[in-house]
């Protein structure tokens, strides 16, 4: 049996720069999304959880519409008039060009990449609908193709559906804190995998991060100083505007939910219909409660590594009662197949096993099989292993610390030289500029033993999320802190997905309440996101609700077309 994916130690196409936040793993290079910008084959280690090390205070509810004078900021013109070099030929590409500083609308400008696949019934055409998957850091003129086809017929039918690597992103202007990837890469080579165990992993760690920080901070200072998701929420109202819709239709995912949530406080009387699916909720990212923040990474705060701990124990039960013939990892009943678990952990502590021409430790594997929990299915450029992956990994293992492990294929690195790449710090630059985290690095390795005694290894491993943020030297003075309740003109349909490994049901359930006009859709199921993880009920609901405004009954709850592990393993 081959590796599922023998040059990516389990992450997903998602977390590839987010991942360096946590215990990174070394990743294959990708294909180049376009012409502009392939991406770099980062050596993604790992960090945690230490985000922008600012005690961010409520902001003041500004829309940077002017700059005090009046002015406001021109228009982009789009005139789609370019193939995409994604999407096989279905998509139209444009530039947007849009303030660097909105409070000087007149002043340097930066390039915005829009992408737009057009309504298929371009008669009953109702608008756009703006999507974003999440991140910080994704680019959409990759995962709206990738994602594109998830979005239920009818919405398709009737929307352009508009996506756009966010400032600081991808095929925008981007951050870059290295002149190419391989000098990016020298760095990020002496991280261990998947998240540091013991004091020597964590001291070279802080050190790695230390130096990106400072490399970093040499490196265009004024872009780094203005990526907050205030404006890119600003960003996305003057793209409302140039493709011509009065009020903004918009579908979230992920840490789209807070480019959602933003957008709706900044601009409450834009709003046509807003969905936001697998909250990041808004309150714990950008402040905390009770000073937490002065203890508690971003990560931390927002609990994912409870419910990360909480999917990972649902995936092996459900593994366990679905027999081998569903997951090859399974003993047959769930109470075995969690001891398995556990007893290969400790294995690999003591001897790594190596599959191909890729090396599983104990952290590396546990951030491996974590990331896979993202889907229950596999989704082909988005989600590049699912839970069938994850179970199919573990197995390799599992022979392979017995001495059976079957040879995998060579899997060949070619490295992108070039002086344009896509690196961790376009995650790094937005998530670090606006949500606060402990500023001391030792604290770390502290916060790492709390968060184990809570939720184990997900606790660990996101303890490590976002620890460079302890030393990067920007703030966005423009991000966004709340109130969240701003009444908007029209009611925002959120999602939550009850086994959700990263982004936690509670926190669906407290963004309906925090926002001042919002209906909560729950899908029983797993994996992050509705989107991602199919429920015909669902598409059902959202549907209704982009193209009419028709919202759920309260307390509607749907179940996934698909429960995991009930097709045979292949």
């Amino acid at each position: 049996m081959t590796p599922p994916f023998p040059g990516l130690a389990g992450t997903t196409r998602r977390h590839r720069k987010e991942i360096i936040m946590y215990g990174i793993l070394r990743r294959s290079p990708e294909r180049p999304r376009s012409r502009r910008t392939p991406w770099s084959a980062v050596a993604l280690a790992l960090a945690a959880s230490a985000l922008a090390a600012c005690t961010a205070s409520a902001a003041t509810v500004r829309t940077g519409a002017s700059d005090g004078t009046g002015h406001r900021p021109p228009v982009p013109t789009l005139r789609w008039d370019e193939r995409c070099a994604q999407g096989g030929g279905a998509y139209v590409c444009d530039t947007a060009r849009v303030p660097l500083d909105y409070d000087r609308p007149d002043g340097p400008q930066i390039n915005l990449r829009v992408i737009k696949r057009p309504a298929a019934d371009r008669r009953r055409r109702i608008g756009t609908l703006f999507f974003n998957s999440g991140g910080p850091g994704n680019a959409l003129t990759s995962y709206l193709p990738a994602l594109y086809d998830r979005f239920p017929q009818q919405v398709k039918e009737r929307f352009d559906v508009v996506g756009f690597d966010p400032r600081g992103v991808g095929e925008s202007t981007a951050a870059q804190c290295f002149p190419t990837a391989a000098d990016e890469q020298e760095l990020f080579s002496r991280l261990p995998a998947g998240f540091p165990v013991g004091k020597a992993e964590e001291s070279r760690t802080l050190d790695v991060f230390a130096r990106f920080a400072k490399a970093c901070a040499t490196r265009d200072p004024a872009l780094l100083s203005h990526v907050s998701t205030a404006n890119t929420a600003r960003d996305m109202d003057l793209l409302r505007r140039a493709v011509g819709d009065p009020k903004l239709s918009y579908y979230g995912l992920s840490y789209g939910t807070l480019i959602g949530a933003t957008y709706a406080n900044l601009f409450p009387g834009r709003v046509r219909a807003m969905v936001l699916d697998s909250v990041l909720e808004p309150v714990a990212y950008t402040k905390g409660r009770h000073g937490e923040a002065r203890r508690l990474g971003t990560a931390l705060r927002l609990r994912e590594d409870v419910d990360r701990m909480r999917t990972l124990n649902a995936f092996l039960d459900l593994c366990g009662r679905a027999g081998s013939a569903r997951c090859p990892f399974s003993t047959g009943t769930a109470e075995g197949t969690h001891a398995k678990y556990d007893a290969l952990l400790e294995a690999l502590r003591h001897r790594p096993v190596q599959v191909g021409d890729e090396t599983y430790t104990y952290a590396s594997t546990v951030a491996a099989v974590s990331w896979t929990l993202e889907a229950t299915t596999a989704i082909p450029g988005a989600v590049d292993a699912g839970w069938p992956q994850g179970a199919e990994l573990l197995q390799t293992l599992w022979q392979g610390a017995h001495g059976t492990a079957p040879r995998a294929p060579h899997h060949t690195r070619v490295q992108d030289t070039g002086d344009r790449y896509d690196g961790p710090e376009q995650f790094a630059a937005i998530a670090c500029s606006e949500s606060p985290n402990p500023r001391d690095p030792s604290s770390y390795p502290a916060q790492a033993a709390w968060a184990q005694g809570r939720s184990g290894d997900a606790g660990r491993m996101s303890a490590w999320k976002l620890a460079v943020c302890a030393d990067w030297a920007f703030t966005d003075r423009d991000r966004y802190a709340g109130p969240w309740n701003r009444r908007t003109s029209a009611p925002v349909l959120v999602i939550g997905v009850t086994h959700d490994p990263q982004t936690p049901y509670a926190n669906s359930v407290a963004l309906t309440r925090e926002l001042s006009r919002a209906r909560l859709l729950t899908v029983e199921g797993y994996g992050h996101g509705a989107i991602q993880n199919r429920s015909t009920c669902a598409d059902d609901h959202q549907a209704a609700y982009l193209v009419t405004g028709k919202l759920p009954a309260p307390g509607t709850t749907c179940a996934q077309d698909e429960p995991p592990f009930t097709a045979p393993s292949p």
